[in-house]
């Protein structure tokens, strides 16, 4: 379903992640996130900063802090995390099915940088409605193309929305429901 949206690209700041941290694949995601792709990112880009989001964080990771990253922990409010962020970015390195957080950035209007696995299932194409990285320079070079270019994160917004509204809405939901129950004959 569409959420509400935050401000215009120049009123956002910041690239986030969010998952929680129970799930190995986000904590393998968050890690390989700060340990191999930002300081390429931030080489390059110094004034780029990030924000981690999650439940259950591990206490270890406050080591990662540092004046470009924030370790934040858990959010009861998920509009804090995307109304505010330019961008959302999901390095997800293994994993399986539909990526609940990535179908939540297109929702509320967010554009991603997403890995292969992150994409899987949610019907973004890479330059279409996100950006799709495979390793860390392709990452960092995808962060800072997006980060910098307002038409091509206005588009991408646009793009995502559009696969957000028409396949995964309530109305999309419910439309499938009944296409189901009428091919076994309980609902005409």
């Amino acid at each position: 379903a569409e959420k509400s949206k935050g401000g215009s690209f120049l009123e956002r700041e910041g690239i986030a992640f969010l998952g929680s941290f129970g799930h190995l694949p986000n904590r393998e995601a968050v890690e390989y996130l700060l340990d191999e792709i930002m300081p390429l990112l931030l080489t390059a880009n110094p004034d780029i900063n990030l924000c981690v989001y999650g439940s259950n964080m591990p206490e270890e990771y406050a080591e990662y802090e540092s004046d470009n990253v924030r370790m934040v922990g858990f959010v009861e409010n998920l509009d804090e995390i995307f109304h505010k962020h330019r961008i959302f970015v999901a390095p997800l390195l293994s994993g399986a099915c539909i990526k609940g957080k990535v179908l939540e950035a297109m929702a509320y209007g967010v554009p991603c940088i997403v890995s292969e696995v992150a994409a899987e299932g949610t019907g973004l194409t890479h330059g279409v409605s996100a950006l799709i990285a495979d390793d860390p320079h392709d990452w960092a070079n995808a962060i800072g193309q997006l980060y910098g270019d307002e038409a091509l994160w206005n588009r991408f917004v646009e793009n995502a929305s559009i696969i957000a509204t028409g396949k995964y809405s309530f109305e999309h939901g419910v439309s499938e429901f009944r296409k189901i129950l009428a091919s076994v004959g309980l609902y005409c």
